[in-house]
């Protein structure tokens, strides 16, 4: 068995074992799966296949979920926000160890026999292993409060806000920042892969000014000293207007204003999100800003996925 297929049996197992539940916006079916381990399996798999391929460290967040988003599409039929083996490498990287793992899993109902993955989700930028704004000794207490019992989402989101303590106006939370970081270029692959209404209504709920600002900010985040300033005089009557952004892009936006000329909070920035990832993001926002744009974008995909044929 070769590791792709040992990949899309590991995804059918996960689709079989997936059970209906009820809430959410109700406009499409939503399932769980209660056997967390499985993700875990995933997730070294995932990993093992870009290892193979010799996929850089900080690329293989974008890479898997671009490498399987067919196979998700396949067995689930429809592309998702979160494809399956993007989730579960997501989960092997942040969380590092099974042991580990299966304590955020527990925190997230799995003691209770009532696993959410949308509350792994939720966990992964206070209880990373790798960089979280609280400490190993708050991050052990966390899993225990939450092992408490089985709460209500509101609770749930209430006790990982306490934890994380009140910030100033002038300092960055990077688990809120990661959180609105990864809603929003889910956001944007979703509508990116779903059709062009989808890509119509993303353009609709966001105005013109926001993506501009915001791809002019990716760019400038990545400069070096040398090059920053001449660009950000250029780009500095486009980041004054006012933008109407909202939730995630709103945060995301405000997060690198703070960053681009504080080499302090940029360092911070980079440790939890790769130039790579913040370059893909820029890329796929110019693609979806209008339809030629689009279409230009996904003949060079293609053309770069013919390479590797």
């Amino acid at each position: 068995m070769t590791s792709t297929q040992k990949i899309k049996k590991i995804v059918e197992e996960i689709k079989n074992e997936s059970v209906l539940v009820s809430g959410g916006s109700g406009d499409i079916e939503r399932y769980e799966m209660r056997k967390p381990e499985l993700y875990w399996k995933l997730g070294i798999a995932v990993n093992d296949e870009a290892e193979k391929n010799n996929i850089p460290n900080d690329q293989r967040r974008e890479w898997s979920r671009k490498r399987f988003k067919k196979l998700d599409q396949k067995i689930f039929g429809r592309i998702r926000k979160k494809p399956l083996c993007y989730l579960a490498y997501i989960y092997y990287n942040e969380f590092q160890t099974k042991e580990y793992f299966m304590k955020i899993a527990d925190a997230a109902g799995h003691k209770f026999k009532n696993l959410r993955r949308k509350r792994i989700d939720d966990l992964i930028s206070v209880l990373s292993k790798k960089n979280s704004d609280i400490t190993p000794k708050k991050q052990t207490k966390l899993i225990e409060k939450l092992c408490e019992k089985d709460y209500s989402r509101k609770d749930f989101l209430e006790i990982k806000a306490n934890f994380l303590g009140k910030t100033s106006e002038t300092s960055i939370s990077w688990p809120n920042f990661l959180d609105a970081y990864q809603d929003l270029s889910n956001n944007v692959f979703y509508a990116m892969e779903n059709g062009k209404n989808e890509r119509e209504f993303f353009r609709k709920s966001i105005d013109e000014n926001s993506i501009t600002q915001i791809r002019y900010l990716f760019q400038l985040i990545k400069m070096s000293k040398d090059h920053f300033k001449q660009a950000y005089d250029k780009a500095k009557s486009i980041l004054s207007k006012k933008t109407k952004a909202k939730y995630p892009m709103l945060t995301v936006i405000e997060t690198l204003k703070m960053c681009i000329k504080d080499e302090k909070l940029k360092s911070k920035l980079f440790k939890r999100v790769s130039a790579y990832d913040l370059s893909e993001l820029q890329t796929q926002l110019h693609a979806i800003q209008n339809e030629t744009n689009y279409k230009e974008y996904t003949e060079r995909q293609e053309n770069i996925e013919k390479m590797f044929e």
